[in-house]
């Protein structure tokens, strides 16, 4: 194998490494709003995991990606968590925008801010199959542009 190419094999996993594809996460999700405005009640963001072991447990989290339009700094909403038996645990949220000091908190661009949240940590999904993660805006979001999920194996406790 030639130099060259064991060269351009570690930068491609450096490369995606950093993108968040080898982050653990089993999930790690980040979609379009459907109004060009902002995040509505009525746009319910749906995903879907499947749990093969009931002894796991899971941290679970959001992305969030805006502007700085938002009126309120702060985003309220709930995750609703579904089990395949439809037992619905619901997570009330309000996460928010801005640090101790009065400034976006977050990854920064030229005009947007992406955001991740810990909601739930070391949550024990107690049946086996496919589960539904839930997002619902409690009100109309101005300047949310992607909003989604992300969930992982919590580490062992020492």
């Amino acid at each position: 194998m030639s130099i060259f190419f064991r060269i351009a094999c570690l930068f491609s996993l450096i490369a995606l490494s950093s993108c968040g594809w080898f982050s653990g996460r089993i999930i790690n999700t980040l979609e379009p709003v459907n109004a060009p405005d902002g995040w509505g009640a009525d746009d319910v963001k749906i995903f879907e995991m499947e749990v093969e072991d009931t002894l796991t447990k899971y941290n679970i989290g959001v992305n969030l990606h805006h502007n700085n339009k938002h009126q309120t700094f702060a985003v309220s909403m709930k995750l609703m968590v579904v089990s395949p038996n439809r037992v619905i645990q619901e997570l009330p949220l309000n996460l928010s925008l801005l640090d101790s000091a009065g400034k976006y908190q977050g990854e920064s661009g030229t005009d947007f801010y992406e955001l991740s949240y810990l909601v739930a940590e070391r949550l024990r999904l107690t049946e086996m199959g496919i589960y539904t993660l839930e997002l619902v805006a409690n009100t109309n979001h101005e300047g949310v542009q992607k909003i989604g999920v992300w969930v992982e194996k919590a580490p062992l406790k020492k």
